[in-house]
């Protein structure tokens, strides 16, 4: 992983420079951090931890407009992933959130399956505008 980004203390002054802010809130069980690229603040990333699965978490990131769009999503959630010994990572995206859905894909992320979406529904652990990836944190 290129030294040009790191995760560093999470910043709140730089997590309200994120319009879409209000779209990603702050879950108290959640780890954040702040993504820097060559020691400029560029979005926010974090996880909060499955209760179900053990070494996975539910991603969320934030990117500051100007950084979207160059590869910055991956990069961050693989260090993240690093750093917490993560094995899988989830995310949950609004079905009409079409750049973030493909920028999720686009990193690696896969649709789980049309049974486990309404399984899900069923439960009430997904809504239905929501959509859920996975992705397997590959350490090969």
């Amino acid at each position: 992983m290129s030294a040009e980004f790191i995760l560093s203390n999470f910043n709140k002054n730089v997590f309200e420079l994120i319009p879409e802010r209000e779209n990603m809130p702050l879950d108290p069980s959640g780890v954040y951090y702040t993504i820097m690229k060559k020691g400029k603040p560029v979005g926010v990333v974090g996880f909060i931890p499955s209760r179900f699965e053990k070494n996975s978490g539910f991603i969320q990131i934030a990117l500051i407009p100007e950084y979207r769009g160059r590869g910055i999503l991956r990069k961050a959630e693989i260090l993240l992933a690093e750093k917490h010994g993560l094995k899988r990572l989830y995310a949950t995206i609004d079905k009409d959130n079409i750049p973030s859905i493909t920028s999720h894909l686009r990193a690696g992320f896969r649709s789980i399956s049309k049974t486990e979406s309404t399984e899900l529904r069923d439960k009430g652990l997904l809504d239905e505008n929501s959509i859920r990836l996975v992705m397997d944190i590959d350490r090969g």
